[in-house]
């Protein structure tokens, strides 16, 4: 992003597509930055392409509207989170094994390595359970709209 402000600051013309050269793929927020940027100020930036990570100590540039954007798309794909894990519901059978004593269900099994990964992620992101993860994901929503707005927490 400081790369594009102070070249962009620059005054030159850029007609043609801008490439940016990095040794890693662009994160999530970056990506949308990118693009809400080149949308807003009619520029053609680009990186090799996004490994779709969003960080939660990323920051906002100071250029409203296009942070704006990127909150709007941060904030969407939390929604999208969020209502896929209401439907990962726990099961009683998925916690004792079966009283019949006969093999689980494969579709069981597919929805225990569901869990399973899910869990994997939990812990990468120091978050240990679905609900500290909607708790962990609004407070990071509220904090990003208060910066927006100047406010204070």
């Amino acid at each position: 992003m400081r790369l594009i402000l102070s070249l962009d600051f620059s005054q030159e013309s850029f007609e043609s597509v801008q490439p940016i050269g990095c040794s890693k793929r662009t994160c999530l927020c970056c990506w949308h930055w990118i693009n809400s940027y080149n949308r807003a100020h009619g520029t053609q930036w680009m990186t090799a392409g996004c490994h779709g990570k969003p960080y939660m100590n990323w920051g906002l540039s100071g250029d409203i509207p296009v942070d704006r954007e990127v909150v709007a798309a941060m904030r969407l794909r939390v929604r999208g989170v969020l209502a896929w894990m209401e439907g990962w519901k726990r099961r009683l059978s998925d916690e004792h094994a079966n009283s019949s004593g006969s093999s689980p269900d494969p579709e069981d099994q597919v929805e225990e390595m569901d869990r399973a990964d899910l869990r994997a992620a939990y812990a990468r992101d120091g978050v240990d359970s679905p609900a500290n993860f909607r708790r962990t994901s609004i407070e990071a929503l509220h904090a990003e709209e208060a910066t927006m707005t100047g406010q204070r927490l």
